[in-house]
């Protein structure tokens, strides 16, 4: 007979006082983070590709994306892997996505960013960000993970310890996930039917590239499972993993554009005045459909434009649809949406304080692009003092380990006229009108 498998049916299947934290002495607190600011050493250290204590073999190369793995699959009780990619943004970007320092926030961040984390829950803080220290946190959390059909979820409990380092004088920051032991945190296997999983020195690594506003990202894996998982299975779970750290990308972008002014519905281009996509100058046909880049105006193609999900400054979520050349061209990690209403787009009152930006302005904005704004917590002083990692002879950098980075995508403008370059003329209308009515088009389309 096989196991049974608990589908959760929706998320965060445990009250938010499930968990009750006792009070805990100084001494015990402690030593959670020293286990935390080890397990964070381990983790820079055992990320390095070179001259690192683990001997990375390749496994997959493709798209800008590499995985290595530290051991054959199914060798060893635990899975341990690696992914590595290289992305345009900042350290104080990377330690500002990664803040969820308390069970609401890390719902939300779970909701956004891990669509496979069924419930999650920040148990304790340990250390706080300061303003001295505005991207270092530890504390204890929990989590639970969906797990492929027929096999059972996993839940772990971990310490996470966050903070920013240099190594062979490259500076960087870091997020580490290490299973504890906590007697207030049960199993729960006979009530919920997870399995109760291990991360040991598990986490992410932001370096600063060689190349001026990139980054280096090595995201490492070493659990155990606690359990027989097919070979299918860990090879399904280390692409899924590996290809989600092409999505960083998008995050930093759509973090950048929270923080950027967009425009009403009135100051945009109106559809009908344009023939032709702003971006590539595709003629539009009778059916296409035409979209406005909120913050330019334009109309651009389906092709030429994403939808995204931003939070401004005021901490309004809305979706959003921005032209390739105001997000700084298409991100890597294209994540197609299906719908076509934007109806989150006049909520809130960000609308109230966005600027009156002159339609004859538009074509003069492009040039420009997408300036990427200071990071919000640039105002905050950078501690003086970073945890510095000693790990033996400098490590050689080839070329062969750099992730590749596609060129980005460039946009050549075909015309010098402002608004009006586009406008269809009367008698293509009345044209246009004819073709339709010949096709037997009633109605609604042929009256448009």
């Amino acid at each position: 007979m096989g196991r049974k498998h608990r589908p959760s049916g929706h998320k965060h299947p445990l009250p938010v006082d499930f968990f009750v934290c006792p009070q805990t002495a100084p001494h015990e607190e402690s030593a959670l983070i020293q286990t935390g600011l080890t397990a964070l050493t381990h983790l820079v250290r055992d990320s390095q590709l070179e001259n690192g204590p683990i001997a990375w073999k390749p496994y997959y190369d493709s798209d800008g994306l590499q995985i290595y793995l530290a051991t054959e699959l199914g060798s060893s009780e635990n899975i341990i892997f690696m992914s590595v990619t290289e992305v345009e943004g900042t350290l104080e970007e990377a330690a500002a996505l990664h803040t969820a320092d308390t069970t609401e926030e890390y719902r939300k961040f779970s909701e956004r960013y891990s669509k496979d984390l069924i419930d999650c829950a920040v148990l304790k803080t340990l250390a706080a960000p300061t303003r001295e220290h505005p991207h270092n946190y530890i504390g204890l959390k929990w989590v639970t993970l969906e797990g492929p059909p027929t096999i059972r979820n996993r839940d772990y409990c971990f310490i996470e310890c966050r903070d920013e380092f240099s190594i062979n004088d490259v500076n960087g920051w870091a997020r580490v996930l290490h299973s504890v032991d906590l007697p207030w945190v049960p199993d729960l296997r006979e009530s919920m039917e997870f399995v109760r999983a291990v991360y040991e020195n598990s986490g992410i690594v932001f370096k600063e590239s060689e190349k001026p506003g990139f980054l280096q990202i090595y995201q490492l894996y070493n659990t155990n499972l606690r359990g027989k998982v097919p070979l299918w299975v860990q090879r399904f779970g280390i692409k899924r993993r590996a290809r989600s750290l092409l999505a960083y990308d998008s995050y930093f972008r759509a973090m950048r554009l929270g923080h950027v002014p967009l425009l009403r519905e009135n100051e945009l281009v109106p559809a009908s005045s344009r023939r032709k996509c702003f971006l590539c100058q595709t003629s539009f046909g009778p059916f296409a459909k035409r979209y406005n880049c909120r913050r330019c105006g334009e109309v651009v193609c389906r092709q030429c434009n994403k939808k995204w999900e931003i939070t401004d400054d005021l901490q309004i979520t809305r979706f959003v649809r921005i032209c390739f050349k105001c997000s700084s061209g298409p991100p890597r990690a294209f994540f197609d949406d299906s719908e076509d209403g934007d109806s989150s787009l006049d909520g809130g009152s960000r609308a109230m304080s966005e600027p009156n930006i002159p339609h004859g302005h538009y074509r003069h904005s492009m040039k420009q692009g997408l300036n990427r704004p200071q990071a919000a917590l640039d105002d905050v002083d950078r501690p003086r003092q970073m945890m510095r990692l000693s790990s033996g002879p400098p490590v050689q950098k080839k070329k062969d380990h750099r992730p590749h980075i596609p060129q980005r995508h460039s946009v050549q403008r075909t015309s010098r006229s402002g608004y009006d370059d586009n406008t269809v003329s009367r008698e293509e209308l009345v044209g246009l009108y004819r073709q339709l009515k010949q096709m037997k088009v009633d109605g609604d389309v042929a009256a448009a």
